[in-house]
């Protein structure tokens, strides 16, 4: 079963691989304009206040990318001991951009890409959002769980994730996303939790 598991993994990787290699030799010989003027990525999920019973969303990773290609990644880092923050500076190279572009620059997606009941899935994890404006000045949004989204961005998703992990160079003191964090509740819409209620304990004792 592990074999068979991990060949899948090694399949999934070589065609990831060949879909971006396909996409950077498409676009060679194109114009090196760029399309997306401002793009977002973030994973991010959310918490239940226990205090006031009240929704709190939780920023995972986050990458912001202007149009000359700089960004800022804020991320967490896990070591035995304790999780933090860590934030980093710096500029993507020349085939992510192109890929970026090609994915989002001519292509039209739905604004979500979630699971709904008649799907039968109980899904876990992180919410996913590419948040970004075109220089014609159309912004978009695409709010995602990647088992139920595109190719093309499944294949994006899988470039940024090895980008915020890997890159360690140039780490900064910090940057606040907490403005950003407002937008991406506007994004993400009303998130309600159930109400909950104290238990009602009957303590009884043996002569009741």
């Amino acid at each position: 079963m592990s074999l068979c598991i991990s060949f899948k993994i090694r399949v999934m990787k070589i065609v990831t691989a060949i879909c971006l290699s396909v996409l950077v030799s498409s676009c060679r010989n194109e114009s090196k304009v760029t399309i997306i003027e401002n793009f977002k990525y973030t994973t991010y999920w959310w918490n239940l206040n226990l205090n006031d019973d009240s929704p709190h969303i939780y920023v995972h990773s986050y990458i912001d990318i202007d149009r000359n290609g700089n960004f800022l990644i804020m991320k967490h880092k896990y070591d035995s001991s304790a999780r933090s923050n860590q934030w980093v500076e710096g500029k993507i190279d020349d085939r992510t951009r192109i890929i970026i572009d090609s994915i989002l620059g001519n292509k039209v997606f739905k604004k979500t890409y979630l699971i709904s009941p008649v799907d039968n899935i109980l899904y876990c994890g992180s919410t996913y959002c590419f948040d970004y404006k075109k220089t014609n000045g159309e912004r978009n949004t695409i709010k995602f769980y990647p088992i139920k989204s595109p190719k093309e961005i499944q294949t994006l998703t899988s470039l940024l994730d090895s980008v915020i992990t890997h890159e360690n160079k140039n780490m900064i003191d910090s940057f606040s996303i907490r403005e950003y964090e407002k937008e991406l509740i506007r994004i993400d819409g009303p998130h309600i939790f159930p109400k909950l209620e104290k238990p009602n304990v009957i303590i009884r004792t043996i002569n009741d």
